[in-house]
């Protein structure tokens, strides 16, 4: 299964840089293990950039997976907890 996620431009900088290894998503992706994932830059760029192989996903409470994911995280700790902010887990 190929899938298209939509990535905001700063973070494609960062996964190109090698500061970023691991997609944040809210949304529980068991289905997504050994797929390709295409990447949408937003606007300005607003085109597919990149594609990667998903290695493994990570499911837990938002302190577990930012303890597994923080050195490359690609993003602060203060960004990563705002993104999860409100967010109940499944």
């Amino acid at each position: 299964m190929k899938l298209l996620i939509s990535i905001h431009n700063e973070h494609i900088e960062n996964i190109k840089k090698g500061h970023k290894k691991f997609e944040f998503r809210k949304v529980i992706g068991r289905q997504f293990n050994e797929n390709e994932i295409y990447f949408y830059a937003t606007y300005p760029t607003s085109k597919v950039v990149g594609v990667a192989k998903i290695k493994k996903v990570h499911i837990d409470k938002p302190s577990v997976i930012w303890d597994i994911a923080k050195n490359f995280s690609g993003v602060d700790k203060e960004f990563y907890y705002s993104y999860y902010h409100n967010k109940k887990l499944q």
